[in-house]
């Protein structure tokens, strides 16, 4: 079984996690108080992943520098910064930059950490706990995320006790002092995390030659052929699930006429089925079979294109319930092989900075796509249909060409 040191990380990570998911659902709150632009809710997951792509040559090498557990807790204490921020009177944008940060310092250290505790032949049911603790975290997360900005919780008693020590008038502090004391409880659980006493070549950790040593990592992971083929799954489908994510919002207040609060509901069906995907992926499938099941990507597509036609919450639910299952039968194994194939062929920092850049490059580009196709006024169910289609598409690329390799 697992190092009794995997479970520290796993409840700091879920624990940093939900108030991650619930901290986009209050921010999108705050831009809305303020009456801003539809477009401009896209922007806010763009700008937390930003510190992904800019940082990534530096917070792999950094993970392996120092101990990862020190990077974890650092994190965390920045993601309470951006909280603060917030109470500070900054913009949305800012302090979920600030996140952003403390989530792109977080990765590399948190999955780096699993690949030097946990055996090769129990990386996938490692990663199995870790996905369903983070679909976990997105379930309580957009439930959190909804209750703090749902009127029921702002003219409560905890609300208007917190709004005491709030510097800024927006209805929506006492949420934010919530999230805030939820990251300090992961900083605190993060103390109990284990040293793996892993140690790298000192040569190659150097942040000034940081740049030239992460693009000669980029092509050394995207030119093997395990390494091409994971990394363009995971690549198409965190870019996807980030925009579907926003999208499921504006389609429900859209189609279904639920208020913001009512529409985190359907984020939590999605995330109970891929917490059943990833356990049917832990049970059945071994590592060395991962690339066998590249055709399921397709079902993942034409599942968000039926949205399209689906009016009513039940059947809405089971819906997103089925791309959730979908995902985590389909991503669980894919993250595993990536992993194991990165951390033979780079250290475990390195390989998990490109996983990042090249996944959150993804995420970028797709929700500023989905930012633009909004400000152009296009109708949620043509956005759905198109996502969806696309990736029939995209995936139909990647089952030819590892058919090829």
């Amino acid at each position: 079984m697992f190092n009794i040191g995997f479970f520290p990380l796993l409840i700091t990570q879920f624990i940093s996690a939900t108030a991650d998911n619930a901290l986009l659902i209050v921010c999108i709150a705050m831009l809305l108080e303020v009456a801003s632009a539809a477009w401009w809710i896209p922007i806010l997951k763009a700008v937390f992943i930003v510190s992904f792509i800019v940082f990534a040559p530096f917070v792999g090498i950094w993970a392996d520098m120092v101990p990862k557990k020190s990077v974890i807790f650092w994190a965390n204490n920045l993601k309470a910064f951006a909280c603060l921020s917030l109470l500070l009177g900054l913009h949305p944008f800012v302090s979920l930059a600030l996140a952003g940060l403390g989530a792109a310092l977080y990765s590399p250290a948190k999955y780096g950490l699993v690949t030097e505790i946990v055996k090769k032949e129990l990386l996938v049911k490692a990663n199995a706990w870790l996905e369903v603790s983070s679909v976990l975290a997105a379930i309580l997360g957009a439930m959190a995320g909804g209750a703090l900005v749902s009127t029921q919780f702002n003219e409560g008693s905890l609300a208007l006790a917190l709004n005491a020590y709030s510097p800024i008038a927006s209805v929506y502090a006492p949420a934010v002092l919530v999230l805030l004391m939820t990251y300090l409880l992961a900083t605190w659980w993060a103390r109990f995390i284990p040293l793996s006493h892993a140690l790298y070549p000192h040569v190659h950790l150097k942040l000034n030659n940081a740049a030239p040593l992460f693009l000669l990592n980029f092509k050394k992971l995207w030119q093997d052929s395990e390494g091409k083929i994971s990394l363009s799954v995971t690549t198409l489908f965190w870019g996807t699930g980030a925009t579907l994510q926003i999208m499921i919002l504006a389609w429900a207040q859209e189609v279904l006429g639920l208020t913001l609060s009512e529409s985190t509901y359907l984020q939590v069906s999605a995330a109970l089925g891929m917490v059943l995907g990833a356990i049917i992926a832990a049970k059945t499938i071994p590592i060395d079979k991962a690339r066998s099941f590249l055709k399921l990507g397709w079902a993942l597509g034409a599942l968000i294109m039926v949205m399209t036609v689906v009016h009513g919450l039940v059947t809405a639910s089971v819906l997103m319930a089925a791309m959730g299952a979908v995902c985590g039968v389909f991503i669980v194994p894919m993250n595993a092989l990536l992993q194991f194939r990165g951390k033979e062929m780079l250290s475990a920092g390195e390989s998990i900075a490109v996983q990042n850049f090249s996944e959150n490059a993804s995420v970028l580009v797709m929700v500023s796509v989905y930012s633009l196709l909004l400000a152009l006024k296009l109708p949620t169910a043509v956005l759905v249909f198109v996502y969806g289609l696309l990736i029939v598409v995209l995936m139909s690329l990647i089952v030819r060409l590892n058919a090829r390799l």
